[in-house]
């Protein structure tokens, strides 16, 4: 039922308007030497063509949505695998003591904040000034590898990773805690302290935040 609409609407504007001169690809002498029935039938047949790539094209963005959510599922399934049964190194716990942030106008010392990830995890994480309900946020992102992590000003899926702090980590300097200094100009700066959290075959004492 959809494609006939298509298929109406396509050919009532070529046959209305004439808005494909020369379909199939014609020439102007090959148009010119045509009969009116015959432009009918040229015309009826692009509009077919051109219905049956708008529907592959449509069958196609379909496809690859279903694969992106399938996609998009499976690892939501595995960051709660994770996150419930993690081995020592799937998590991260990060803490950012009082850092200056710009709330949009001016720069404010903002309440210390704490978030954790798991590996190839994402999430947004809040800001608030100490001194007033001024609010903004940050994305931080770990690295399915557990070897990097970056905080970005926006959600790094969406942006490629641009405007992004990346924070090489080594999992020797996770073990103890590792300090990295932030440097996001346009939103944060302070200083992020970051340790694995704890995890099957890791040891029995953590030693995170001094």
């Amino acid at each position: 039922m959809r494609r006939c609409s298509v298929l109406g609407l396509l050919v009532l504007c070529l046959v209305v308007t004439g808005c494909a001169r020369y379909p199939l690809d014609m020439t102007e002498a090959e148009w010119n030497a045509m009969s009116a029935d015959q432009r009918y039938a040229a015309r009826l047949k692009q509009a077919e063509l051109d219905a049956a790539a708008q529907q592959r094209k449509a069958e196609k963005e379909a496809h690859e949505q279903a694969l992106q959510l399938a996609a998009k599922k499976r690892q939501q399934t595995l960051i709660a695998q994770r996150r419930s049964n993690p081995s020592y190194g799937d998590i991260v716990q990060c803490v950012i003591k009082s850092p200056m942030v710009d709330f949009h106008p001016g720069w404010r010392k903002a309440e210390s904040v704490a978030f954790s990830l798991v590996r190839s995890e994402t999430s947004r994480v809040s800001l608030r000034a100490e001194d007033s309900r001024r609010t903004s946020e940050f994305w931080a992102y770990f690295d399915e590898n557990g070897s990097t992590l970056r905080l970005c000003e926006r959600n790094p899926g969406r942006s490629n990773f641009r405007d992004c702090d990346v924070v090489p980590v080594l999992g020797r300097d996770l073990m103890t805690g590792v300090d990295h200094q932030i440097d996001l100009p346009n939103l944060m700066q302070g200083v992020l302290r970051c340790a694995y959290g704890p995890g099957t075959g890791g040891p029995h004492q953590i030693i995170f935040m001094k």
